[in-house]
């Protein structure tokens, strides 16, 4: 296993600035974006659009989230080349998917991946036990700080956030993030980095800085994460798919205001009755 591909992740560039009738020119910071590809077993898998930084833990993360790995032991090499943006990942086992997916497949920032071999159809809803996992206020709380501190948002402002919440009996200072310009990048560098450190996915709590669209629910179910929380909105079908799956869903989560879209169950610790979601 080779580098884990960190670059420039944010670059600076001349603005002409206005500001009602007053303009001036001055260095802006701006977020990075390289294209990055993804070649499974010699072929030619995928190309995501992504910030130049943590490509192991992308390269991982996409392919535990689209079901090509259960874990680090399914992977025989990786071999990370930043000066080429590209990841040879080597899997035993697998059959020959250039038939299937011929041709560049580039997914950009606002994308999600088209390559699954998570079929929906034969995902399970959350059982009971799913229960004993619970958001609190107060981690709630931290996760919220975690985000808004995300460094090269704050920087630039190009970039979304994604962290995994351990469960609070496991200590407040188990929260791990990840930026990048795409929303479904940063989660999928925030599971890499658990996948590559053999932690278990169940029983986390997934954050997010982006909208949740049903297939950022459909890859949670898939990756065992039965609560997310995100500071933007869901979709219709996303909160479907939710309801459906009992899975927690929890949008607009900024300061002490939330609202529950589904399984308002699991917050416990700190809540009073009926009070999220106002």
């Amino acid at each position: 296993m080779a580098g884990a591909g960190d670059g420039a992740v944010a670059a600076t560039r001349r603005v002409i600035r206005y500001r009602g009738d007053e303009v001036d020119e001055r260095d802006d910071v701006i977020a990075g974006e390289t294209p990055f590809t993804i070649f499974l077993n010699g072929n030619e898998l995928v190309t995501l659009q992504a910030t130049p930084d943590h490509l192991d833990e992308l390269a991982v993360g996409f392919l535990r989230a689209e079901g090509f790995i259960a874990s680090m032991a399914d992977v025989a090499d990786l071999e990370l080349d930043p000066r080429t943006g590209t990841a040879e990942v080597t899997i035993p086992g697998l059959p020959d998917f250039a038939p299937k997916f011929h041709g560049r497949r580039v997914i950009t920032p606002g994308c999600a991946g088209a390559l699954s071999l998570i079929d929906l159809a034969r995902l399970k809803p959350f059982a009971a036990e799913a229960d004993q996992v619970f958001l609190s206020r107060r981690r709630l709380e931290a996760m919220l700080g975690c985000l808004s501190a995300a460094p090269l948002f704050r920087l630039t402002g190009g970039t979304h956030s994604a962290l995994l919440a351990w469960p609070e009996a496991e200590g407040e200072s188990h929260l791990v993030l990840r930026e990048d310009i795409g929303r479904h990048n940063a989660v999928d560098k925030v599971v890499g980095r658990l996948t590559l450190d053999g932690i278990p996915l169940g029983g986390r709590i997934l954050a997010t800085s982006g909208r949740v669209a049903a297939d950022l629910v459909k890859k949670a179910v898939g990756l065992g994460l039965a609560i997310i929380v995100s500071r933007s909105a869901p979709t219709s079908l996303a909160v479907e798919l939710a309801e459906r799956m009992r899975l927690t869903l929890v949008g607009f989560a900024r300061g002490d205001r939330l609202n529950v879209y589904s399984g308002h169950e699991r917050l416990r610790g700190g809540w009073s009755d009926g009070e999220a979601g106002r």
